[in-house]
């Protein structure tokens, strides 16, 4: 009788304790699923041959622009550590006798800012609570100047007239969801690049490039006479530069320019360039991308802004070319990659990474619309999305309604009226000294900025604590292993 009922006994405080156990698991879940943060253990390793013996990797998914309910909005700038960059949070150990706190990552004991010194253990600012853990900063910026959306539309137009219609009354309609007081701009391409002055009102005035030679920005520069613009001596400096010529004439505010931009795209014509049955349209789409960046580049460096771009088939011309024109030349297949029998793609990835490189320092975001039954090249031009944030839409038409769907997702806007995308990003992880941070998968780029942090071994955009995300969407996720 003693060991029949005596068992009972002996369980009850086991089963007392795994359910506290599985509630604090579960608690935890919740608070990560509202705050956008997933972790893939819910214990870290505590050795190295513990970190070596898991069969998943210990990381966290974060989604960093997810829309927090009740988050608190600090509109003052954060506590930071000067040892180590983190910012004073709840897990913090605050001294409120000596006015100090130690940093929970690096052990490292600061003062705190004069405006703190009335803090006391019940009226503490909000950074120090619990229950905002997650919460914004609305720092102050070093000058009263608001940067405004920008996007500039890249256009191809190596297609019939009827699909060159339905994307026409498409881009219409999407100027009608974009805020007023964006800035817009258009370029064209078939076997020439035009880019549009749309400042210009008397009449409808391009500029043509041609797609067999290689611009650098300043040739963009001197050719678009930027730098030799006269512009009224009275003006404050800041608006004597180049940056300043671009945004009176190639992009400008939709309000000021919103029926002239219409009827530029309304007269739009399929390419006029000769193409013979058996060939394919000579499309420079490199090229064109090329001279976007180029413009963005003089105009909007370091500033959020948007390459859309809307293409119907394969670069056949310029740089960036990922086929031929006759069609007897088939493009390159699963075969010819794996045999390295593709002498176009190795040409072409080069020719996109080097862009992109450059689209990711300058802070812009290239997005890819394609309409093609044809293989438009997206394998080559893959970094140009995956790597600055953007999107990457493939239909066989553009009169398919998934690509009219997607367009009016990608301008949509939430209840305050405003894009549900952010622009121009950087995301930093600090983390304690007995962990490294191996690197991270997602829409990024690796800014190569080391601590004593980084982990030497790489998982995805590595050797970096800091990754640049030139768009960010709400719904966004990137992955962090250490």
């Amino acid at each position: 009788q003693n060991q029949q009922y005596g068992q009972p006994q002996q369980q009850q405080p086991q089963q007392e304790q795994y359910a506290q156990e599985r509630a604090q698991i579960e608690q935890t879940k919740q608070k990560q699923k509202k705050e956008g943060l997933q972790f893939s253990w819910n214990i870290a390793p505590s050795t190295a041959v513990d970190s070596k013996a898991m069969s998943i990797p210990f990381g966290a998914m974060i989604t960093p622009y997810k829309k927090v309910e009740n988050m608190y909005v600090a509109k003052y700038n954060p506590v930071i550590c000067r040892n180590c960059g983190a910012a004073l949070n709840p897990y913090a150990n605050v001294d409120y006798t000596n006015k100090q706190w130690t940093c929970p990552f690096c052990l490292h004991r600061a003062e705190l800012p004069f405006n703190y010194h009335k803090m006391t253990p019940t009226q503490r600012p909000a950074e120090v609570h619990d229950v905002c853990s997650t919460m914004e900063y609305v720092i102050s910026p070093p000058n009263t100047y608001k940067p405004k959306p920008v996007f500039l539309y890249v256009v191809d137009t190596c297609m019939e007239t009827k699909e060159l219609e339905f994307l026409k009354a498409e881009l219409n309609r999407s100027l009608d969801l974009l805020p007023d007081d964006a800035l817009v701009g258009l370029i064209t391409f078939g076997h020439m690049i035009q880019l549009y002055e749309i400042g210009f009102e008397e009449c409808t005035k391009t500029f043509v490039f041609r797609d067999d030679r290689t611009y650098t920005a300043e040739q963009i520069q001197d050719m678009l006479a930027l730098n030799r613009v006269k512009v009224n001596a009275q003006a404050p400096p800041q608006h004597n530069t180049m940056a300043a010529n671009v945004q009176s004439r190639f992009l400008m505010p939709l309000a000021d320019v919103e029926i002239n931009f219409s009827e530029i795209l309304e007269g739009l014509t399929p390419d006029p360039w000769p193409k013979a049955k058996d060939q394919r349209y000579a499309r420079a789409t490199g090229t064109a991308l090329s001279i976007a960046t180029s413009l963005l580049e003089t105009g909007f460096k370091q500033q959020g802004a948007k390459i859309v771009t809307f293409i119907s088939g394969p670069a056949t011309v310029g740089e960036g070319a990922v086929a031929t024109r006759p069609y007897k030349e088939q493009m390159r297949s699963h075969n010819d990659l794996k045999q390295e029998n593709a002498p176009l793609h190795a040409k072409a990835v080069k020719f996109y990474r080097a862009l992109t490189e450059r689209i990711v320092r300058n802070g812009h975001s290239v997005d890819i619309f394609s309409a093609s039954l044809d293989q438009p090249g997206i394998l080559e031009m893959m970094s140009l999305a995956e790597n600055t944030g953007g999107t990457i839409i493939m239909t066989d038409t553009f009169e398919n309604p998934a690509f009219s769907q997607s367009l009016v997702s990608f301008m949509d806007r939430d209840d305050d009226d405003d894009l549900q995308f952010a622009l121009n990003g950087t995301m930093k992880v600090f983390c304690s000294n007995d962990l490294k941070i191996c690197g991270a998968l997602g829409s990024c780029a690796s800014m190569n900025q080391k601590s004593r942090n980084v982990s030497e071994s790489t998982i995805g955009y590595g050797n970096t604590f800091c990754w640049k995300i030139n768009a960010l969407h709400r719904s966004q996720t990137l992955a962090v292993f250490f």
